[in-house]
């Protein structure tokens, strides 16, 4: 009439505790992994935001350089081009200035080799001078004028 216990009825609370942490284990796990997972995915998105960032900074320097060698190569032209047109103006009154030409060509001169004097690693003086010419004169001499361009070709021979 009496029978044995068996396992479970004799060890029910451990094997109960046992499964508990075994299965609390798993999802422990489990949670781990997805989280690897998550963070595995985050990862190669902010790679991918870096190499673009990467990008965007490169074309974005690319442009800061291209605008300051235009700004670099416009503003001498800009300066002779001021110059001519005010010689020009000179030339073409009724009685020119010679001592007003000579000083706009000494501004010139002046100011190339103050460029030369900054810049000594150009070899070729690419961009004659950076020139400057004082409000009163370029108010004084524009007055009234109209605008005439000059270009320069490559042999320097002055052509409208």
């Amino acid at each position: 009439m009496f029978r044995e216990p068996t396992v479970w009825e004799r060890y029910w609370w451990q094997i109960a505790s046992i499964v508990t942490v075994l299965l609390i284990q798993a999802g422990l796990i489990s949670v781990l992994l997805r989280e690897h997972r998550r963070r595995q995915l985050a990862e190669v998105q902010l790679q991918h935001r870096m190499t673009e960032l990467a990008r965007v900074i490169r074309f974005s320097t690319a442009g800061e350089l291209t605008t300051s060698i235009a700004h670099e190569i416009n503003q001498p032209l800009g300066s002779i081009l001021t110059n001519a047109e005010t010689a020009d103006a000179i030339l073409q009154s009724s009685s020119p200035d010679i001592a007003e030409l000579k000083d706009i060509v000494k501004d010139i001169l002046r100011d190339d080799r103050a460029r030369q004097r900054s810049h000594p690693e150009d070899e070729e003086p690419a961009n004659k001078g950076t020139l400057r010419i004082e409000k009163s004169r370029l108010q004084r001499c524009s007055a009234g004028k109209p605008s005439n361009f000059f270009r320069l070709s490559p042999s320097h021979e002055r052509s409208n």
